[in-house]
């Protein structure tokens, strides 16, 4: 009974092990992101540290950082992709 246990849990494990082994995440993707948000954060702090008719600068710079966090929420997660780094269903 243990013999036949074990190898069940070793095959199981394998079969974890290579199926982690094909996600991966799209770097460049990634990198776009952190890109992204860093620009909004730039334009909200310049819009707080200016003051005045500056406070317009909120608003480009939080739907430039909804975008950067929906692409790094995306990119970031490893998963099965094609050879150009898009999501691939599983």
């Amino acid at each position: 009974m243990v013999p036949v246990l074990r190898g069940h849990i070793e095959d199981s494990i394998r079969q974890i092990i290579e199926v982690e082994d094909k996600k991966r995440r799209d770097p460049f993707g990634v990198v776009l992101a952190i890109i992204f948000i860093l620009i909004a954060a730039s334009l909200i702090a310049a819009s707080f540290i200016n003051g005045g008719l500056y406070w317009w600068l909120t608003v480009p710079g939080a739907v430039t950082g909804i975008f950067g966090l929906a692409g790094l929420a995306q990119d970031a997660t490893k998963r099965n992709r094609d050879e150009r780094g898009r999501p691939i269903a599983e």
